[in-house]
């Protein structure tokens, strides 16, 4: 959300492509998805379920495959990259219910911890700027200055606490 100005800038006036704003902006949202799952599939990982792991990388290769060709087909289009958000968003599901036969632990109370409210947030965000860019045509670069604006604020005190750590890093040293 923050770097979303410069990849508007990057897609108007480097590949003269405004469109690929909504892709980039699709692909955003099944990221900000993969880089909460991405901490359940490491530690499945690293406890020897490469075989769950495996299937689910080909239940996401598949579901992404199918999503894709049918909005090529269907719409001639690149709305079934929006399918590639929901299979992500599934296969991430699937991950956290593996992990919860193995782990006793809550998945609400973990999110909550985690920060999960500012996903949710980032989410609502991305859906909503990729509708309204799609439906409404709004200047590219409004919103993706809302979205970086959005993302400061959003994260403004993780940016002052990891400010404050680095000057105790510098100052221990």
């Amino acid at each position: 959300m923050l770097a979303s100005p410069v990849f508007a800038t990057i897609f108007v006036y480097f590949y003269k492509s405004p469109l690929s704003y909504n892709i980039f902006i699709l692909l955003a949202l099944a990221e900000s998805i993969n880089l909460v799952g991405f901490s359940y599939y490491t530690m499945l990982l690293g406890i020897g379920e490469a075989k769950f792991l495996t299937l689910i990388q080909l239940v996401t290769l598949t579901g992404a495959t199918l999503f894709v060709y049918s909005g090529i087909i269907i719409t001639n289009s690149y709305y079934g990259l929006a399918g590639f958000v929901i299979i992500i968003a599934i296969a991430n599901g699937l991950i956290l219910k593996h992990l919860k036969k193995i782990v006793v632990f809550s998945t609400v109370n973990f999110l909550v911890k985690a920060g999960g409210w500012k996903l949710l947030f980032i989410l609502m965000a991305l859906s909503t700027v990729f509708y309204l860019n799609h439906s409404f045509g709004l200047p590219i670069f409004v919103v993706s200055g809302v979205l970086a604006i959005s993302w400061f604020f959003l994260f403004f005190g993780d940016i002052k606490e990891l400010i404050s750590m680095g000057k105790s890093l510098i100052k221990g040293i």
